[in-house]
């Protein structure tokens, strides 16, 4: 998924004067079609490891690879590009973008990646390594976060995220729905049944809470096969 725009929020302001005074008129457009490339970009993440990706993106912004580099870190120690994704990953993302343009996923009643669900897609492919923690104390955090009953914003990213792992169609007004559900009934699922650990037991609703795809009214159908056989009569007979 991707956006066709997104707010231009960095026209001014001490960053922007940082980085053209660094790089001249080369660094404001550089980072404006760095975003604009975010905003084209499925998933809003560009991987500058890439060779492929490194040129384009060199073309795009009319200036060489080193040059290109330089900005982009300069840009992530402004804080603006997620520093520990450069760092081990070369990968660009931005959650100053990414909050700019929630409100276009939600007027299509769709999902937008999340940082924690990048970081999981980047771990699977090896190219990221898990955040350290001794198996005690990831033991006792899980167990204390399972026990809780989560905050909506928590239970609805790790819906999107595991929802985006299966390629799944997710409709969030069905998942806030059973989340509202789950809560209303004293954290307990449809059948009266406590809910001890929510994760597992929403990654077992999942398939169920996608978008309902629209039957097709076999009267219609048959009525336009009709039609359509009837016009291609007429147009056999067309002079």
């Amino acid at each position: 998924m991707n956006v066709d725009y997104f707010p231009h929020y960095i026209a001014d302001g001490k960053k922007m004067y940082i980085i053209e005074d660094l790089y001249g008129n080369d660094g404001y457009a550089t980072w404006y079609k760095l975003l604009e490339i975010l905003a084209k970009t499925d998933n809003h993440w560009i991987d500058l490891d890439d060779e492929s990706n490194r040129m384009y993106v060199s073309a795009k912004c009319k200036i060489d690879q080193k040059k290109l580099f330089k900005i982009v870190e300069s840009i992530v120690k402004l804080g603006e590009f997620n520093p520990e994704l450069w760092k081990e990953c070369k990968v660009i993302w931005s959650d100053k973008f990414i909050d700019s343009i929630q409100d276009a996923y939600k007027r299509r009643n769709n999902y937008c990646i999340t940082l924690e669900g990048l970081c999981k897609h980047l771990q699977g492919l090896g190219r990221q390594k898990p955040t350290k923690e001794s198996k005690g104390d990831k033991s006792k955090v899980n167990q204390t976060k399972e026990k809780q009953i989560p905050e909506w914003e928590e239970f609805k990213d790790y819906a999107l995220d595991k929802a985006y792992e299966r390629n799944l169609d997710l409709d969030l007004n069905r998942v806030h729905l059973k989340y509202d559900s789950w809560v209303e009934n004293g954290w307990r699922n449809g059948n009266g049944k406590k809910i001890d650990v929510w994760k597992s037991t929403l990654l077992n609703t999942l398939t169920y809470l996608q978008n309902k795809k629209k039957k097709t009214d076999p009267i219609a159908a048959a009525m336009h096969n009709i039609n359509s056989g009837a016009n291609k009569e007429l147009n056999d007979y067309d002079i």
